[in-house]
């Protein structure tokens, strides 16, 4: 087996989508360093091979999605690798999977409940296959920004989404289609998908975020279960969305101790973390396209407890038509952290990443010893964008963070 080091997102061949004209800020929820081992659809090594309707999923979770508009994906990412099988001397062109957005459910399974993919909510078209053109067999990152110019659809526009299903704030998942036929064979460059590495899953956070679907036994399992890849990794796939993002990085996210620093540690662990038993570090990295320098982020705490904020106010404040809101509990508002300046963060800041990423802010890691008291807290953080004249302009998503 390689060593993980030769699957680290530094040795990408990265085959990046063309500038979009929509913003593409980032919805991680996973950390950044790569399993060693890739990961086949489930019929890849049988005789016949993929079989169609074969893929693998992961969930964004309801607790990353809270907001009062609604949800605007413009674009996705996700590693992979050309099997060993196919030795790669130069540059071939593989296909990729197809991709479909779903809704998600929570699903109980060996006594434990996940929130999973649900098939009977797709959402938006299908996403055809895509193609792409490695020249070697080491780790790839196909990189789709909807909105590109010259775009064909659906890739010309945003995939908009309700926040909410039936009044209830609902997650999103992302189905990888496997190409039917595909195994490992020395006649073709055939590929097997990446998970992240060393997540931590910490209750009541679910067990796993990703999972595989058997379309020859129609069989749904979740990473982790018996005869699954290991939930220490998830699905190595993130989101970009049109509206600005807050994410939460942190030691209780688990991954590598990284000395460049490219470590993003912004695992499910983040979010269900142990501070209150164990000392450790929680940071907050907002990217807010296309927002200048001249805009602030101000992180909230806009609520305390499970069910979340109740009120919305809309934004900017004084318009006539809200284009955004804080979504906040009456009498739970507090300053997370002073208001600090958008820019271009640099690689290796606090948050990690290997790239400069533009309109985005990553605040100091906060350090919390451990505290018995936090034991069963729970808030949600959401981040103010205030534009020129201290003037709330805009919002990002708001996020429940727990600690047990």
């Amino acid at each position: 087996m390689r060593p993980f080091a030769l699957a680290i997102a530094t040795l990408f061949g990265c085959c990046l989508g063309a500038q979009s004209t929509l913003p593409q800020n980032r919805l991680d929820f996973s950390n950044w360093y790569l399993q060693a081992q890739p990961i086949a659809f489930p019929n890849y090594h049988n005789p016949g091979g993929n079989v169609a309707g074969d893929g693998m999923f992961k969930v964004f979770p309801a607790e990353v999605f809270e907001q009062d508009r609604d949800i605007q994906i413009t674009g996705f990412h996700f590693s992979y690798e050309v099997d060993a099988s196919f030795p790669m001397t130069f540059v071939r062109q593989v296909n990729l999977p197809a991709v479909q957005f779903y809704r998600t459910q929570l699903l109980v399974s060996g006594g434990q409940t996940y929130e999973t993919i649900d098939f009977s909510q797709p959402v938006g078209p299908e996403y055809a296959p895509n193609r792409d053109f490695p020249a070697t067999n080491l780790v790839a990152l196909y990189d789709k920004h909807f909105g590109a110019p010259l775009a064909l659809p659906p890739f010309d526009q945003a995939l908009v989404m309700p926040s909410r299903v039936n009044g209830q704030r609902t997650g999103v998942a992302i189905f990888l289609k496997a190409t039917p036929g595909d195994l490992p064979t020395a006649l073709r460059p055939t590929i097997q998908l990446e998970s992240s590495f060393d997540e931590r899953h910490i209750a009541p956070g679910h067990p796993s975020y990703s999972g595989t679907f058997n379309a020859a036994t129609q069989v749904l399992a979740q990473f982790g279960q018996s005869g699954q890849p290991s939930a220490t990794g998830e699905l190595a796939v993130g989101l970009y969305l049109g509206t600005p993002t807050l994410q939460v990085y942190g030691s209780a996210a688990g991954g590598f101790n990284d000395p460049q620093h490219f470590e993003t540690h912004l695992g499910p662990g983040a979010y269900s973390n142990d501070l209150a038993t164990t000392s450790g570090t929680i940071g907050l990295f907002v990217q807010a396209q296309p927002r200048s320098a001249t805009s602030l982020v101000w992180p909230l705490l806009v609520s305390r407890g499970i069910a979340g904020p109740t009120t919305s106010l809309g934004l900017p404040l004084g318009a006539p038509i809200p284009t955004s809101a804080l979504r906040y509990t009456p009498g739970q508002v507090a300053q997370l952290l002073p208001p600090a300046p958008i820019g271009d963060y640099q690689p290796g800041g606090f948050a990690g990443f290997r790239e400069v990423q533009t309109s985005a802010y990553a605040s100091p890691p906060v350090f919390f010893p451990a505290a018995p008291v936090l034991v069963g807290l729970d808030f949600w953080m959401q981040a103010v964008i205030v534009a020129p004249g201290f003037v709330p302009a805009d919002a990002t998503n708001a996020v429940r963070v727990t600690c047990r």
